[in-house]
């Protein structure tokens, strides 16, 4: 993944939206979509959510 594509994917989970994302990237919208569209299809990223703790064993 470059560096590009990374700081897309953490602006969009700190601000929460692509448009956010797009404005504080200063790119725009069509942008942040194609750099995501590239990590979802190259495999670079997992859109699956992590288990939650809840359904861990207790030990």
């Amino acid at each position: 993944m470059d560096i590009d594509r990374a700081r897309t994917v953490l602006e969009i989970v700190h601000s929460g939206s692509f448009l956010r994302a797009a404005d504080r990237l200063h790119v725009t919208q069509t942008i942040v979509s194609s750099r995501i569209r590239v990590v979802a299809w190259g495999g670079e990223l997992s859109l699956e959510s992590a288990p939650s703790q809840r359904n861990l064993p207790r030990v």
